[in-house]
């Protein structure tokens, strides 16, 4: 009789005829800068963000992702959660929830199927508050060191408080701190933020438009009229009675409340859009339209 626990198996080692696994691959896209903070949601009763990754890797795979933080030796490390599935071409997009926190982060994704094929980005990025401010000169003078005649406070915690502002095509960020507080009014601002959410981050987005008198939409003819421009203080003497004079400060002045109201238009489309894809809107240029004087000296 044959017995069964008398059989060995030797198993074959593997060699040139037996196939390994293909080892899979994933790439993470970089943020567009370092610091990048996404709007939490605190208006609506929010306290955390979706982040928007995407990347490439082997075709078909589950992609997961966390926020791995750095500020407190990972202590805030979010769990890995599925994301994605990369598609036939290894192209794979989906969003990572991350609560609001002090903590800086860094997003690393992997595929599900083999854990230890993992990629980090080297962009850190924060969930706090994104504010935007639309005004007129004054919220330029926030940040114009020509009306900065104060000591500027204590600003205290220098990650806390970045200001975007400037040209819509090359805006200006600045990260306030004790050591660069770009104004006394910006410092204060940035003081003001940081003791109503202490240890939790802001981007402040300072966008100046021009405002615009109803006089210019139509002026009146009441003849030699003396005029001074609000910004240069130069005075000129205009002719009210001319009809061609009139007609053309009107059509300046309707073709820049035109362009503002596009401008605003655009800008709340960014802003939304920048809010739900994680980046800051570049606001548009500062108060440069051009006013009633400058329409005077082209007649």
């Amino acid at each position: 009789m044959l017995s069964l626990s008398a059989l060995s198996i030797n198993r074959r080692p593997a060699g040139p005829g037996t196939p390994a696994a293909v080892p899979g691959t994933i790439a993470l896209a970089a943020f567009t800068r370092d610091r990048v903070i996404f709007d939490s949601g605190a208006a609506f009763g929010l306290a955390e963000t979706i982040v928007p990754l995407s990347g490439s890797g082997t075709p078909a795979q589950i992609i997961q992702a966390r926020a791995v933080s750095l500020d407190d030796g990972g202590a805030t490390t979010t769990p890995w959660a599925d994301v994605a599935t990369s598609d036939a071409n290894g192209i794979w997009s989906g969003g990572l929830s991350v609560p609001r926190g002090p903590s800086w982060y860094r997003p690393e994704v992997r595929l599900k199927a083999q854990p230890g094929t993992s990629a980090q980005g080297a962009m850190r990025f924060g969930v706090g508050h994104v504010l935007a401010f639309w005004g007129q000169s004054e919220l330029d003078r926030i940040v114009s060191t020509y009306y900065d005649n104060t000591t500027p406070p204590t600003i205290g915690d220098p990650e806390a408080v970045q200001i975007f502002h400037g040209a819509a095509t090359t805006p200006q960020v600045r990260y306030l701190s004790d050591a660069a507080p770009l104004t006394a009014a910006a410092a204060a601002m940035a003081a003001t933020l940081i003791d109503a959410r202490p240890g939790e981050k802001f981007a402040v987005v300072l966008h100046a438009v021009p405002g615009t008198d109803p006089r210019e939409l139509e002026l009146p003819d009441i003849g030699l009229v003396a005029l001074r421009d609000a910004e240069t203080g130069e005075r000129q003497l205009v002719d009210t009675s001319s009809g061609t004079f009139r007609a053309h400060a009107a059509e300046r002045a309707g073709a820049r409340v035109a362009e503002l109201a596009r401008e605003l238009h655009m800008v709340a489309t960014r802003l939304g859009g920048a809010m739900n894809a994680g980046e800051m809107p570049a606001p548009p240029a500062a108060d440069t339209a051009p006013d009633l004087g400058s329409v005077i000296a082209s007649v």
